[in-house]
């Protein structure tokens, strides 16, 4: 949200300042991090999901009643921009909208309403191959076909199946399930994200964002384990139930809240701030109104 309310947002809207902090460039490779705790978090979840309905309910019910009601207020405030602020830079047709409603209009070669929503498109790539060889090819043993993959992506080029990899690798070593084949695909994930095209910011080499890869694959077994049990306390497990709906909402709306803010006079600090705010707070409401909700619903009637 820093990184696009700070860094981004000049560039969008082109106001030619170039005084941005460099630390906020940075902002970007949170999703690095968000690939490998969903490649942990996904493995884990399959685990303990008896069949293929069952997963599929599972994300269904976590991802998409608060993906509708973020969608449609995004929708609102993209179109209210349109209307009424000129040079809004934002702009989609009825079957752009109809493509967003998969989750995944990329596959579509439609325009997104909110540019956050490309990493959904890769995180639900991700469930189907892992649901594939769980439940379809009956995999238990995750080394082989992660390493396949990895493999194939390298040979490729591109793509991001070295960061769900170090995810999974983690989640078999906390879970006790390592073996050497474990730790030998852990360490070729991470040497693969120094090799391999890159997201790093302009000026950061491969191996400087190999090292930022092994800073977060750092973090990520940290939390797992007592040392990092504080992140239980304070305002983080309240930032972590609202950060799904925080991820979906914050850019566009995010976007025009601050542009609002600043018509108005206020300076951009505080702008940004008050920006911040607003977000995090409309992302609780839809966690509790819609997200919360809907899930609880969707599950009580699948078992009904």
């Amino acid at each position: 949200m820093m990184f696009h309310l700070i860094a981004a947002y000049p560039s969008i809207f082109h106001l030619g300042e170039t005084s941005v902090p460099y630390i906020f460039q940075f902002g970007a490779l949170g999703v690095e991090l968000f690939f490998i705790i969903s490649g942990f978090v996904i493995l884990m979840t399959i685990e303990r999901t008896p069949s293929l309905g069952s997963f599929v309910l599972s994300r269904f019910s976590r991802l998409y009643p608060g993906f509708l009601a973020c969608l449609a207020l995004t929708l609102a405030v993209t179109v209210t921009m349109r209307m009424g602020s000129a040079g809004w830079p934002f702009t989609f047709g009825a079957v752009d909208v109809a493509a967003n409603l998969t989750m995944a209009p990329v596959w579509l070669s439609a325009m997104p309403v909110d540019p956050s929503y490309w990493s959904l498109a890769v995180e639900l790539a991700f469930y189907a191959g892992a649901a594939a060889a769980f439940y379809g090819l009956g995999m238990r043993t995750v080394e082989w076909p992660a390493l396949a993959w990895l493999v194939a992506s390298m040979w490729v080029g591109g793509g991001y199946a070295y960061l769900f990899v170090i995810g999974m690798a983690l989640y078999r070593h906390v879970s006790r399930q390592s073996w050497w084949l474990t730790y030998a695909l852990l360490v070729f994930a991470i040497v693969t994200s120094a090799l391999l095209p890159n997201r790093a910011p302009a000026g950061v080499s491969g191996w400087q964002y190999g090292l930022i890869v092994l800073g977060f694959t750092m973090l990520t077994w940290l939390a797992t384990t007592r040392p990092l049990l504080v992140l239980r306390a304070g305002l983080l497990p309240f930032l972590g139930d609202v950060s799904y709906p925080l991820y979906l909402l914050h850019q566009i709306i995010g976007y025009a809240a601050l542009r609002w803010l600043l018509g108005f006079g206020f300076g951009r600090p505080t702008s940004i701030m008050v920006a911040m705010v607003a977000m995090v707070a409309l992302a609780w409401v839809v966690h509790r109104t819609v997200e919360v909700p809907g899930r609880r619903w969707l599950r009580g009637w699948r078992r009904v």
